[in-house]
């Protein structure tokens, strides 16, 4: 029986553990697509107890909690951090063979030192382990950062923010991780959702343009890659629950947007009108500042309309969708491709029984002498455990070239987080080893160790990272 998450977790061949132990485990991690708020870190905030450090925020365990029957008072209700905790490690051993598990305990092991199981009978001693180190200094955001080797963190930000605190961070001497905004402009794409209005009139006042026609939409958002890029931006984010492509025929999109602002209902091919006029506008924009293109698609949210109402958005509610997405996927990049519009793009798919289909997809846009252009994303979301990574990178070496991948994320809220980059690189090192154990590829270290090297933390360093555009 082999210990619990001991010094070979994952890792089922000797070539495995050779890989991860001399090449993945001590690589820099390039985290370039995350929640993390930027203001958490200008601040480098403290964590008065580890109910809050792990809790706030964090819909994955809110949505487990629920599944045990735990009260939405110990999950995001008026409950003090110790009981919420305590609720947590409750059930915790209810949750083996979901991702949290391991995260969790790979979370205490690497941060606090602690390989005590999480349980009802653990939670008091681990309580009150955690919370004495994080009266420490070296338990702010920033050495939590500094302690994974964390080089580079991509944040999600709105187009209408300020990005001050990336600015007071870039200029702090003592903060050593480079953290770059990313530009997500959901708000202002989504014409039919709710509050569409209200981010118009925020982006406007941060492009200090009053924005009724769309025209002044199109330049409020040129203004603001403008603002995003002075401060070091190299990636746009898009949110595709519903993938949409109509060209215009004749619609009057300044009619449309004053009919939005009305709360009028519109028809789903003047939604497809609107979003695919913008998505193809800015992916030019993108292109001309050499900007990476990211699409998160198929997921389905607030399926619970009475949580979410209680509740809002992003609180545990969302699952995935299964309506026709590579038909107007295809048609939407092949706009963008035909008018030299289609940036570097990495393609997220929720769905992993939709992972060939879009590894294919993405696949099919390669071009202009650019390797890894179009990218076959990280398991996402529901996808974001072992099997669904092993699952990810074997559908993307067989559909395309495995050596160009820029490999995890964290996509995560917490400052804890970045030990699924260990989990991933441990899955990576086993597919690798794995491949040269059964003699899919040549006993040859320096090429395996090569690719694994790249994967874990250079072709998204190249991309994103301090060895961006070296």
């Amino acid at each position: 029986m082999k210990p619990f998450l001991g010094e070979d977790f994952l890792l089922s061949n000797d070539p495995a553990r050779r890989l991860f132990h001399e090449v993945a485990k001590d690589a820099p991690i390039v985290d370039y697509h995350s929640h993390l708020p930027p203001r958490a870190i200008a601040a480098n905030r403290s964590f008065s107890d580890i109910g809050s450090l792990w809790l706030e925020g964090d819909h994955y365990k809110w949505r487990a909690m629920r599944a045990c029957g735990i009260d939405e008072r110990l999950i995001t209700g008026d409950a003090s951090w110790r009981e919420k905790f305590d609720a947590y490690a409750a059930a915790m051993p209810m949750m083996i063979g979901n991702p949290l598990y391991h995260w969790t305990h790979l979370e205490l092991r690497r941060f606090f030192g602690i390989e005590e199981p999480l349980s009802a009978n653990s939670a008091n001693r681990i309580w009150q382990a955690c919370n004495e180190q994080l009266a420490a200094p070296e338990f702010a955001t920033r050495r939590l950062i500094e302690r994974m080797t964390v080089e580079m963190i991509g944040t999600t930000d709105d187009p209408a923010d300020d990005l001050a605190d990336h600015r007071s961070i870039a200029d702090d001497p003592d903060c050593s991780v480079l953290v770059r905004p990313t530009f997500r402009p959901d708000k202002v794409i989504q014409i039919s959702a709710r509050g569409f209005g209200a981010a118009l009139d925020r982006l406007g006042r941060a492009a200090d343009i009053e924005i009724r026609r769309f025209t002044d939409l199109v330049e409020a958002l040129d203004r603001r890659i403008e603002h995003f890029a002075a401060h070091g931006c190299l990636a746009a984010d898009h949110g595709l629950d519903v993938v949409r492509f109509a060209r215009a025929s004749g619609s009057s999109f300044d009619r449309l947007i004053e009919r939005a602002r009305s709360g009028d209902r519109l028809e789903d091919e003047e939604i497809a009108t609107f979003e695919t006029e913008i998505q193809r506008h800015l992916a030019r924009r993108y292109v001309e500042k050499g900007w990476v293109m990211q699409f998160h698609c198929g997921p389905r949210r607030r399926n619970s309309s009475l949580m979410t109402a209680k509740l809002g958005p992003d609180t545990g509610f969302d699952a995935i969708d299964d309506r026709p997405m590579m038909e107007p996927l295809s048609r939407l990049l092949d706009a963008m491709d035909r008018e030299d519009g289609l940036p570097r793009t990495i393609l997220y798919n929720v769905d992993p029984a939709r992972n060939v289909a879009m590894a294919a997809m993405a696949f099919s846009f390669n071009r202009d002498g650019v390797a890894g252009k179009m990218q076959f994303g990280s398991a996402w979301w529901h996808a974001d455990h072992v099997d669904g990574m092993r699952r990810q990178m074997s559908d993307f070496a067989s559909t395309g070239v495995i050596g160009t991948f820029i490999g995890m994320l964290t996509d995560s809220r917490s400052f804890v987080s970045f030990p699924r980059h260990e989990l991933f690189r441990r899955v990576l090192c086993d597919l690798v080893g794995g491949w040269m154990e059964e003699g899919l590829m040549p006993p040859d270290f320096e090429l395996a160790g090569d690719i694994v090297e790249k994967i874990a933390f250079a072709n998204a360093n190249a991309l994103f990272g301090k060895g961006a555009g070296a």
